[in-house]
């Protein structure tokens, strides 16, 4: 017999086998210190500089879920579809000629930064 597991499974039974091995006092301090986690600023590749996991999380559910709502309206709206094209239009013209020396600043500070990063 060949027992196959996915990873969300095999994930649950190691989660299950290291909580029952706990005893009450040091379950409480494992989940003191998973909220602390959740909580606490980060400063790695996924979190904006100074945000915790959980608010890392709260933002892309919000920026997730505004995605879905503009989608929807831009596929069943004509009026906000032309609304939004119109929007983007005249900030394509003051970047490429109202502020293009500004513009042309931060792309390039852009490019330095990614370069930069892509080297650490």
């Amino acid at each position: 017999m060949k027992l196959e597991l996915d990873n969300e499974m095999m994930k649950g039974l190691v989660s299950e086998a290291l909580l029952r091995s706990l005893d009450e006092g040091q379950r409480n301090t494992l989940i003191k210190g998973a909220i602390e986690h959740l909580l606490a600023p980060q400063n790695g590749d996924f979190h904006r500089k100074g945000t915790s996991p959980m608010e890392s999380a709260f933002r892309y559910a919000c920026e997730n879920a505004a995605r879905t709502i503009i989608n929807e309206e831009m596929t069943k709206d004509e009026t906000f579809k032309t609304k939004i094209r119109e929007l983007f239009s005249a900030a394509l013209i003051r970047v490429m000629e109202t502020d293009r020396e500004q513009s042309i600043g931060k792309l390039a500070a852009a490019i330095t930064d990614a370069l930069v990063r892509r080297r650490d």
